[in-house]
Parts: C-alpha cells; sequence; structure tokens
C-alpha cells in the first residue's frame, strides 16, 4: 500500500521547529569536532613524528589523540550527507505560513497529495 507523495505535506511552524533544532545541534556539534581536529593537529603530528616507548606517557597520548582523529574525522564527513538529506527533505514540506504568504490554496496541495496517492 503506498502511503502518497507525503512531500507536499502541509506542516506548522512548530510541527518543523524539533528537526530544525536538529539541524542546529548537529551544525554545533560538527563545528566542535572540527575546533578539536584542528587544535589537537599540531600535537598529533608532533608525537607521531617523535620516538616513544610504547608504554610511555606520549605514546599513550598519541594513541588517544590518533583515536579521536579518525572518529572525529568520520562523524564529520558522515554527517555533512546525512545533514544534507535531512535539509532537502525538511525544504519539500509546506509550511503553513508559505501557503498563506503565497496566497495558495492550501487544498490544492492537499488534493494532490491524495491524487498522487
Amino acid at each position: 500500500m503506498s502511503h502518497g507523495n507525503w512531500n507536499h505535506a502541509v506542516i506548522t511552524g512548530d510541527e518543523l521547529d524539533p528537526v530544525q533544532e536538529i539541524l542546529s545541534l548537529v551544525r554545533d556539534a560538527r563545528s566542535r569536532a572540527d575546533r578539536i581536529l584542528r587544535e589537537s593537529e599540531q600535537e598529533y603530528q608532533s608525537l607521531r613524528s617523535s620516538v616513544w616507548t610504547e608504554d610511555s606517557e606520549s605514546a599513550r597520548r598519541f594513541y588517544w589523540l590518533r583515536w579521536q582523529r579518525d572518529a572525529l574525522s568520520r562523524f564529520v564527513n558522515e554527517q555533512q550527507q546525512v545533514t544534507e538529506n535531512l535539509w532537502t527533505e525538511t525544504n519539500k514540506v509546506w509550511q503553513e505560513s508559505e501557503l498563506l504568504d503565497s496566497g495558495s490554496d492550501g487544498d490544492v496541495i492537499i488534493s494532490e497529495t491524495a491524487t498522487a496517492a
């Protein structure tokens, strides 16, 4: 059974707010991850080119930075595509305020959705 064309759903700003809040939180998390990567890069490169024993504090710190660098880099890269997808989907819905501003008849959008189903 088809669920129809939900791309033309009519929603309120209040209904869209949680999604926009998530997008804002993700943007903030990505900014923080980028900042941590930038701030730790010099130390990572310095330790990477240093000589140390496997049980030293330098080794522990290097392995921590290497893990952090890998994990945060993957987060930044994967999060970018997910966020772009969510923005795209968010932009496909109609908000009631857009319908009122454009003078469109909400019934037209709703009937188009029902016809597409």
